[in-house]
């Protein structure tokens, strides 16, 4: 890609990042449901490695709430590395690139492992509740990749990410009351 182009394009990307940030910001993010308050240090993350270990077998409600809570934990750590990763964009750095592949990974195998679950009858709304806000992470793991493997950067594709990211984090903060925990 040539520098001009390149360049034009980090400047549109971060202009849309700083939008991203100002919505989050606004719905009260995912920090009020968990997580820290503060971004990375640097746009390298943690290695997700195990990030989402959750065992798919839970034996009762406490098995079942334990698990989900370090899913939503997982999930919210991830998130606040892809913001700190956001505040910074270098989408022409592989690394950084690589860093955000990491994070979207997280956000998929956090849905995957939330699919295998199998909750207490009492919980059976709470927990359709929490797998909406999951898939909408995964779609939004999906576009924003789509955007940025794509040759031009598919901003459309990330916009719609970002949305689909804006609509999982409510979803999350409306369900985990349900579970009885204010976060």
């Amino acid at each position: 890609m040539p520098d001009g182009i390149a360049t034009g394009l980090m400047i549109v990307i971060r202009r849309r990042l700083a939008g991203l940030i100002l919505a989050i910001v606004l719905i009260g993010s995912l920090i009020a449901c968990g997580g820290t308050n503060t971004p990375p240090a640097s746009s390298m993350p943690e290695s997700t490695a195990g990030a989402s270990s959750a065992a798919p077998a839970t034996t009762g409600t406490p098995g079942y709430r334990a698990t989900v809570i370090k899913e939503h934990d997982d999930i919210a750590q991830s998130y606040n590395r892809f913001r700190g990763l956001m505040s910074s964009a270098q989408v022409t750095d592989t690394t950084w690139r690589t860093s955000v592949h990491l994070q979207l990974a997280t956000w998929r195998e956090t849905y995957s492992e939330a699919q295998k679950l199998t909750p207490p009858p009492e919980l059976a709304d709470f927990h359709q509740k929490f797998l909406a806000g999951l898939e909408k992470f995964n779609s939004a793991a999906d576009d924003i990749a789509g955007s940025l493997d794509s040759e031009s950067m598919d901003l459309s594709k990330f916009d719609s990410g970002t949305v689909k990211l804006t609509d999982g984090i409510q979803l999350l903060q409306g369900a985990m009351p349900e579970l009885g925990i204010q976060r």
